[in-house]
């Protein structure tokens, strides 16, 4: 589970990432608007963006072409990552609302923490060995990664003296170099693993701390009364932690984390929560 400063982090970020698209988007607009003219001028014949490929048929021809054809295609590639940007934008920032609301004082933080000491002991526990284990399988994979990045620019430098070199291998030899990177990347390559486990537990107290905050949100929405709040013996299983709260009135609230994703390699494990009423 994120947190707020990493939230708003990832906020700025794909803001930066957004302005990029944009500068890239109109600057290949402008440079396909160049060729479309500069084709028209050379072959005095009329045709626009929908038709080009069509009117452009002579063999002659195919340097003008391409000069379209590849500047509307990173067009279009950028206007596409701007819409994803936008919408990746409004998921982030509606999970930081959420998060901001969660994280106001809550009378039933300090009772959920309590209750939950032995559940907060097994979480760090099989989070951290979950980091461990993580931290080896990037570790295991780096070599390869690290290669695969190599050979895809070797390719690509090899081929960049060629003008018309197939855009279908540039895309190719592309996704080869981001897949490769997100493990080069990624901390677990770039530290030791006691500094790179002492790093993810100072973040996940941080991350306890919005789980709690999260818990006692949702239980909140049924209208407790904070001042009479008692809370049962909490149960800690092998699926994740319940508690029952009271507050002397004729219901109960079942609150639980529930671990999700724990077993995955890649996936980090993280909890979901489930708040009901019972009427007694």
């Amino acid at each position: 589970m994120a947190t707020i400063n990493q939230i708003k982090k990832q906020i700025e970020t794909a803001n930066g990432r957004l302005a990029k698209y944009e500068k890239n988007a109109s600057m290949y607009d402008v440079r396909a608007t160049k060729a479309i003219e500069r084709a028209k001028k050379a072959t005095g014949k009329e045709f626009d963006r929908a038709n080009y490929s069509f009117v452009l048929s002579d063999r002659n021809e195919w340097e003008l072409k391409y000069s379209i054809e590849s500047n509307l295609e990173s067009y279009y590639e950028n206007c596409k990552k701007i819409q994803n940007e936008k919408t990746n934008i409004e998921r982030l920032t509606n999970v930081l609302d959420e998060m901001e609301v969660e994280s106001r004082p809550s009378n039933l933080i300090e009772p959920l923490n309590a209750a939950m000491v032995e559940f907060k002991s097994a979480w760090f526990e099989r989070m951290m060995a979950w980091f461990g284990n993580y931290y080896d399988n990037i570790q295991k994979a780096l070599p390869e990664a690290k290669s695969r990045y190599n050979r895809a620019r070797r390719i690509e430098d090899a081929m960049s003296w060629r003008y018309n070199w197939n855009h279908y291998l540039r895309k190719i030899t592309a996704a080869v170099r981001a897949s490769a990177a997100e493990i080069i990347s990624d901390k677990a390559a770039r530290m030791f693993k006691v500094e790179f486990l002492s790093w993810k537990r100072a973040e996940m107290e941080e991350t306890w701390n919005g789980c709690v905050a999260k818990l006692a949100s949702k239980c909140e929405k049924f209208g407790l009364d904070e001042s009479a709040i008692k809370v049962s013996k909490p149960q800690v299983t092998a699926k994740g932690f319940q508690c029952f709260l009271t507050d002397g009135t004729n219901r109960v609230i079942d609150a639980r984390m529930i671990w999700a994703a724990e077993y995955s390699d890649i996936v980090s494990p993280h909890t979901r929560y489930i708040v009901t009423e019972r009427r007694k």
